[in-house]
């Protein structure tokens, strides 16, 4: 396997590795790709000679196959799409075939920066309705025992009622002594 040297790859611009072998080589923009992103692979021929029956492999089994068209496209690429790709095809009637190029499809980024924000947010939530919940649970109890308090204070006040021996000071005109001391005065009362 030969690499493109790093002049052709500076011409060519940076992120397109190049493979070559005799007649065929397999483009690709990356050899990393994340979840979702688009995969377009290229099979290219020397000097751009004729190329058709192109039929494009991942680990050994073929993936496409066309009469004319020597590009193959993942739209949305998942970790099923990792692994080693090359392709063949015929240059007037020789079959050639490309060097493999491993292609990695790492779980995206962004499923796990949304995994953990939900996490975050589903945790956040239990805690704040476990704080609302205590809160509630507080004031409730507050109330009852302050209810119960004044229940309390009206039945103390009501048995103190109960206890309490009323009485009034009645003032009658002066009597005459000797009234109060006849035989009767006990019949009186």
């Amino acid at each position: 396997m030969v690499w493109v040297s790093d002049l052709i790859q500076d011409l060519l611009g940076p992120g397109v590795p190049l493979c070559l072998s005799d007649w065929l080589l397999l483009q690709t923009p990356s050899l990393v790709f994340q979840e979702g992103e688009p995969i377009v692979l290229r099979c290219h021929s020397w000097r751009n000679s004729s190329l058709n029956k192109v039929i494009f492999f991942q680990n050994g089994r073929s993936k496409t196959f066309s009469h004319l068209h020597s590009n193959f496209s993942i739209p949305q690429a998942n970790l099923s799409h990792s692994g080693e790709y090359h392709c063949t095809g015929f240059i007037g009637h020789t079959v050639h075939s490309s060097q493999p190029v491993t292609i990695t499809v790492q779980g995206s980024s962004l499923s796990n920066s949304l995994l953990v924000t939900i996490t975050v947010a589903v945790v956040a939530w239990i805690a704040a309705m476990a704080v609302a919940g205590a809160i509630v649970a507080w004031f409730c109890l507050r109330r009852k025992k302050i209810s119960a308090n004044l229940t309390d204070a009206e039945e103390a006040a009501k048995m103190e009622a109960e206890n309490t021996v009323t009485y009034s000071l009645l003032s009658y005109p002066e009597v005459a002594e000797e009234e109060t001391e006849s035989p009767d005065y006990q019949n009186h009362i």
